[in-house]
């Protein structure tokens, strides 16, 4: 159900309060992350919106280190 309300709430500005990143897109990217790490990510052809959203959020250089080194610790990569 998480992911059916993302799909329909994500604004075309990519970020979900403002015309930045804000703490809201920081915290639903973080507990996606969480998610991905389990393989519990979402489908990108059935949330095509948040499967954007979510490539774009965590491509940022402050996201994406961190997730490499998650991956890492965790075993992932």
């Amino acid at each position: 159900p998480i992911y059916d309300y993302l799909e329909g709430v994500i604004p075309a500005s990519n970020f979900l309060v403002a015309d930045g990143i804000t703490l809201a897109d920081i915290a639903v990217a973080g507990t996606c992350v969480n998610l991905a790490h389990c393989g519990a990510g979402p489908d990108a052809a059935a949330y095509p919106r948040l499967s954007a959203y979510l490539a774009a959020i965590l491509g940022r250089p402050s996201f994406a280190a961190g997730i490499a080194k998650e991956r890492r610790i965790v075993g992932l990569d």
